[in-house]
């Protein structure tokens, strides 16, 4: 497997777009494409970048899986699959309510860990 189709795999294993992977780099997303086949190469930083977007190491990224990190972990549930499909599909408005939801739900757990 290819640098460019590992790329893809992570990016489509978190359930994002081009267009949002763009985003959080700060390049467009035709530079994304062009990685994902292999066209050009994303710089050091980039890829530094991408396995933190990713949830990943950029060992994982390189094709050098580590047991330690979520890429190599088990697959989501269908269930899990659609319900971030879903909120992947939502407009920023939509996403920022979920987003402050869980915010909110995230907090009391921090506070019980003395976070």
């Amino acid at each position: 497997m290819t640098l460019g189709e590992r790329m893809k795999e992570a990016r489509l294993y978190c359930g994002m777009t081009q267009p949002e992977v763009a985003g959080k780099l700060g390049v467009t997303f035709q530079t994304i494409s062009s990685w994902e086949k292999n066209r050009t190469s994303p710089t050091p930083q980039d890829l530094l970048q991408l396995s933190e977007i990713y949830n990943t190491s950029m060992y994982d990224l390189l094709g050098k899986p580590t047991p330690d990190t979520p890429f190599g972990r088990a697959v989501l549930s269908a269930m899990d699959r659609d319900i971030l499909d879903d909120y992947h599909n939502l407009p920023p408005e939509a996403k920022a309510v979920v987003d402050l939801i869980f915010s909110q739900h995230r907090q009391p757990k921090e506070k019980e860990r003395g976070a």
